[in-house]
C-alpha cells in the first residue's frame, strides 16, 4: 500500500509506468547508430524494438497490447485513404 502514497490510484501508477517505458524505448532507439539507406535504418530501428520487447516481455505486452484512453491516435487526415474502409 506504500506505493499509493506516491500515486492517487492504480490508473495513475500504470500511466506512469507506461510513460516511463515509452521513454526507455525512445532512448534505446535514439542511441542506435542509424546509418546507411532508409531500409537499413528501419531494420536497425526495428531490431531495437524487438530487443526491447524480448528484454521486457510482460511490460512490453502491457504497454503495447492494452487499450489506454490517453494514448496518441493518428489523425484521420494523416492516414492513408485506403485505411478508412466503411
Amino acid at each position: 500500500m506504500a506505493i499509493y502514497h506516491h500515486f492517487p490510484n492504480r490508473e495513475a501508477l500504470l500511466r506512469t509506468v507506461t510513460q516511463n517505458e515509452f521513454e526507455k524505448l525512445r532512448s534505446l532507439i535514439e542511441a542506435l547508430k542509424l546509418r546507411g539507406s532508409a531500409e537499413n535504418r528501419l531494420v536497425v530501428t526495428m531490431q531495437g524494438y524487438v530487443d526491447y520487447a524480448l528484454a521486457r516481455p510482460r511490460i512490453f505486452d502491457y504497454v503495447f497490447s492494452s487499450v489506454r484512453p490517453e494514448a496518441w491516435r493518428m489523425r484521420r487526415e494523416w492516414a492513408r485513404p485506403d485505411c478508412h474502409r466503411r
